[in-house]
């Protein structure tokens, strides 16, 4: 008998919810005596008790009433009616007169219903400080997510749940509108009153703020937020049951917040500890018993000490010189058993490697991918690989299988076979075929066969996937570079890949901005200060070597030689990984099957990413170095002195465990001052000074330059040397030019989208534009120790009646500059203009207004950070992309890019409303009242307009067919 017929289970329940047993009695008589799953008797029963259809507001108390009886943990917080929030908000605002009420301080709906939500259920609960978002990130970054929840019954339903926002909370300004984010909602929630928790938020921040003894370190923000939480648990048992307004108008809340807040449960997070960063770091490694490393654990030591010379470094080294040497030897017949149990192409692969004593440094030194060793064992082409902490996350599901691969392996091979890449090109064919021959020779392949019976009895399987091969020129003629590339998406391989990583590379902008960090930091003038990102501050007296003489940085990049080629493929992946390959002999189709990893493949990436990131940790922990990693570039910056042993010490690292680095004469170079940075030069001789500067490689823009002269003269050219050109100019624009080479980048676009319309007179425009661009760039120069705030250009200009006028104001905190300027645009450029753009050229004058400004502005903004807040979006977009279908407003970008040349600035332009721009006056004539408005100075601009609008006509080589 189920629990639906039975009467005993039906009284028991019912006497469980405190029935009477007359009641019972009465409903026996009526023959309501079991459960049922028929609700029909009910609503029957309400229909008579009701006596006429259910209105509107009977349906909503009984709709709110299911709602509360079906509420399970797992339910959003009841939404507050919008009348009633509405309310709250102005009587609150109303109330707290002092407050500067903004979308930014308002709490979030959601905050507000999940305080509304703690009185409904009469429980407390601490929401995590980055869940107390503003009305602002919440308009912003709404999203409704289907997801499945248990209902009350325990059934399955999908629901559609809002996305939970976050907001930041690093650094104490954005922790501080976060608190009062809560403190606003918990009045409107009607828990606490405002002052009475924005006491205790004062009091939490008052503590981190306050300055503590010599050699300890400031209460965290994480000490902050766990006392935040102790409190939370205390309040929430004195209030379980007991969290609304009394009838005698006090706040159960307020009572038990006074009672705890200074309690020594609460104030023992608030204790200032012993400065010891580097060794808590050590000890909360999930691998606790290893020896300590004493050189991270310098903050132990008296303070005198805690900031040492090169001798300390260089006695470091040469310990670790010492020790990997022994290591080698007390492992050296482990690591022989370990690749006996290796397959034969793993084996061959990983000859030479101590993977022992790679693992067991990495052990000691806490690397957090326990998982990487794994991946030399080989490593899978294809399926879902176990996700690495080391990034973040970004799934891309796989759009195939290995069974539909192998299923449709056939087809797809004689479709390859009529898709040679380099078909009619003998001399590729050759280059490609004596490539292969090579990496078969290195032990990367295995091969030639000649059929395909050949390759399925070497792996010993019934069916094998194919992908085909090609090869590509890389560097200047005289020192040609040939690479050969695994087409493996051609094949289907890499849609049968399902990654799970956001690549995060330590490219050109993370080494820069670590020199700058350097430069910024190592001022000889004063103590070093290193904030951390935990809100710690590392603080030291700067050691007398470095004092008596300022140190001379100087910087190299060291290279993986064949990188890739030392991983392994996994056995199970050998089948995947045959290239197909034509014999320039025969001009038959030959196979070749992958040993090591192949350069084409989407898991090669994302597994030797893992890798390096391996190396870049030791050269870190146990060498010391400041170093980057990007794929197999590894830039490193030392001081002149130790640079030598630095060295040495890392490619001994490397030696050790086996990993080969480049040693040719042209790529290998010890460290200078003027180094290659992954395609482009960084000096680094004048950190000291707090100056570091980037450039092109001379022989990067000479060759460029011979491109465009080779191209011009002949008036002949391909889609090849068009698409190689705009390859570099794409790369000296990402990192060293800025954007003085924006418009050429453009124009080089335009030629390859439309090649067949393209004549000779469009490539020698084109080639003496780029001419003349490549001649004016210049180094970027960063000089690192000025003023971090940014200079403040407004921009405006009016168009009425034929006339235009501009205005411009100029605000700089940290010199208290502030200049107002305008007048008007002379007529002859108006007049040029409407010949370009007969109805309106107000956008041209908006433009106009911000070139000039940069233009007059420049002895203040030189190398500073600055802001332009433009009005008009067609002026600011040409102005940051070179975008634009008039030809004048094309020429007003080209000079705002080419003044990046001169002035060494790093410029965002913004839009600004016209009720919020201070230059919209000046633009009007409103110059002397702005000035005296904000307390600045009238600057004349007359003599600079007349000299810029002369040049805002000359259209001298500019190559206009191929940017409109």
């Amino acid at each position: 008998m189920s629990s639906l017929d039975s009467k005993a289970a039906f009284k028991a329940r019912a006497l469980e919810l405190n029935f009477p047993e007359a009641v019972l009695a009465k409903l026996a008589a009526i023959n309501v005596d079991t459960p049922t799953t028929d609700e029909g008797p009910l609503i029957a029963t309400l229909k008579r008790a009701l006596g006429t259809p259910p209105d509107d507001g009977v349906l909503s108390a009984l709709a709110e009433m299911r709602g509360k009886v079906e509420r399970t943990d797992a339910s959003e917080p009841l939404r507050m009616p919008l009348a009633e929030r509405a309310q709250r908000i102005s009587a609150l605002q109303q109330r707290l007169v002092g407050i500067h009420w903004t979308v930014d301080i308002e709490p979030s709906h959601k905050l507000q219903d999940l305080v509304a939500q703690m009185v409904t259920d009469q429980s407390l609960v601490w929401i995590p400080w980055d869940r107390l978002t503003s009305r602002a990130l919440e308009l912003t970054a709404e999203k409704l997510d289907q997801t499945v929840s248990f209902d009350s019954s325990g059934n399955l339903k999908l629901v559609k749940r809002s996305a939970d926002p976050s907001c930041s909370t690093t650094g104490e300004y954005a922790v501080k509108l976060a608190l009062q984010r809560r403190s606003l909602a918990f009045e409107l929630g009607r828990i606490c009153r405002y002052e009475y928790l924005e006491a205790w938020h004062d009091q939490l921040l008052q503590i981190h703020m306050r300055q503590q003894p010599t050699g300890h370190q400031r209460v965290s923000l994480n000490q902050l937020r766990e006392a935040d939480k102790m409190l939370w648990t205390r309040i929430a048992e004195d209030t379980r049951g007991a969290l609304s307004l009394r009838p005698d108008g006090s706040y159960p809340f307020e009572v038990s917040l006074a009672k705890w807040k200074d309690h020594a449960q609460v104030q023992c997070y608030f204790d200032a500890s012993a400065s010891c960063a580097s060794l808590r770091s050590q000890l909360a490694a999930s691998s606790r018993q290893r020896p300590l490393i004493s050189r991270r654990s310098w903050s132990l030591l008296p303070d005198p000490e805690l900031t040492e010379g090169p001798s300390a470094f260089a006695s470091d080294r040469v310990k670790l010189y010492n020790k990997l040497n022994q290591m080698e030897k007390e492992l050296r017949y482990e690591e022989a058993r370990l690749h006996s149990t290796f397959p034969d192409h793993a084996r061959e692969v990983v000859k030479g490697k101590n993977l022992l004593l790679w693992a067991q440094l990495l052990k000691e030194t806490a690397f957090p991918d326990e998982g990487v060793f794994e991946l030399m064992k080989g490593v899978d082409l294809v399926g879902k690989p176990d996700k690495s902490p080391l990034f973040d996350t970004k799934e891309v599901p796989a759009k195939s299988t290995e069974a539909l691969l192998l299923e449709s392996a056939s087809w797809r091979r004689e479709r390859l076979k009529a898709k040679d890449p380099h078909k009619g090109d003998m001399e590729a064919t050759i280059q490609l075929w004596e490539c292969t021959l090579k990496d078969r020779d290195n032990g990367f392949l295995k091969g030639p066969f000649l059929d395909e019976e050949a390759v399925k009895q070497h792996l010993g399987v019934e069916e094998f996937v194919c992908s085909r091969r090609f090869v590509i020129e890389q560097g200047a003629p005289e020192n040609l570079k040939l690479r050969p590339i695994d087409n493996y998406k051609e094949g289907g391989i890499n849609e049968a890949y399902h990654s799970l990583e956001k690549l995060a590379l330590f490219d050109v902008n993370w080494m820069t901005a670590m020199a700058t960090y350097i430069a910024r930091v190592s001022d000889t003038s004063s103590d070093i200060e290193i904030v951390l990102s935990t809100g710690e501050v590392l603080r030291g007296k700067l050691h007398q070597s470095w004092k008596s003489k300022k140190p001379v940085w100087q910087g190299r990049t060291l290279d993986l030689e064949k990188a890739y080629r030392q991983v392994p493929l996994s056995s199970a992946s050998l089948k995947l990984g045959v290239v197909m390959v034509t014999d320039p002999n025969s001009g038959r189709p030959c196979y070749f099957v992958a040993q090591s990893l192949p350069f084409g493949a989407a898991s090669s990436v994302f597994a030797f990413n893992r890798l390096s990131r391996s190396i870049l940790h030791l050269s870190w922990n146990l060498v010391g170095m400041v170093a980057g990693c990007f794929y197999d570039d590894f830039p490193l910056l030392e001081i002149q002195s130790g640079a030598k042993l630095a060295s040495e010490s890392f490619e001994h690292l490397l030696r050790k465990i086996g990993w080969k680095y480049s040693t040719d004469p042209d790529k290998s170079h010890g460290f200078e001052e003027t180094f290659d940075l992954l395609g482009v030069r960084l000096t680094t001789r004048d950190i000291a000074n707090g100056v570091v500067s980037l450039q092109n490689r001379t022989s990067r823009v000479e060759k460029m330059k011979d491109a465009f002269v080779r191209l011009g003269l002949s008036g002949k050219w391909t889609i090849r040397e068009i698409q190689s050109l705009q390859g570099q100019v794409n790369f000296a624009l990402g990192f060293a030019s800025g954007r003085a080479l924006k418009l050429l980048q453009r124009a080089l676009g335009s030629f390859i989208r439309d090649p067949g319309a393209r004549a000779a007179e469009d490539l020698r425009a084109l080639c003496s534009f780029g001419i003349k661009l490549l001649d004016e760039c210049r180094p970027r120069v960063f000089g690192c120790r000025g003023p971090e705030q940014p200079v403040l250009i407004f921009t405006d200009a009016a168009y009425e009646k034929g006339k235009a006028s501009y205005g411009i104001v100029l605000i700089d905190a940290f010199t208290s500059t502030r200049l107002v300027g305008g007048g008007n645009i002379p007529d002859d450029l108006v007049n040029f203009w409407k010949l370009d753009s007969p109805e309106q050229v107000i956008a041209q004058a908006e433009a106009y207004a911000v070139v000039l400004g940069r233009l007059v502005m420049r002895s203040f903004i030189h190398g500073r950070r600055v802001l332009y807040f433009v009005e008009n979006e067609g002026a600011r977009e040409v102005l940051v992309k070179g975008a634009s279908r008039s030809r004048t407003l094309l020429l007003l970008g080209s000079l705002f890019f080419e003044m990046e040349n001169l002035d060494q600035s790093l410029t965002w332009l913004e839009r600004v409303a016209s009720a919020s721009n201070v230059a919209d006056a000046p633009s009007r004539g409103e110059i002397r009242e702005t000035a005296a408005m904000i307390g600045g100075s009238v600057i004349d601009l007359e003599a600079e307009s007349i000299k810029l609008s002369e040049e805002c006509k000359s259209t001298v080589q500019i190559p206009w067919k191929l940017l409109k």
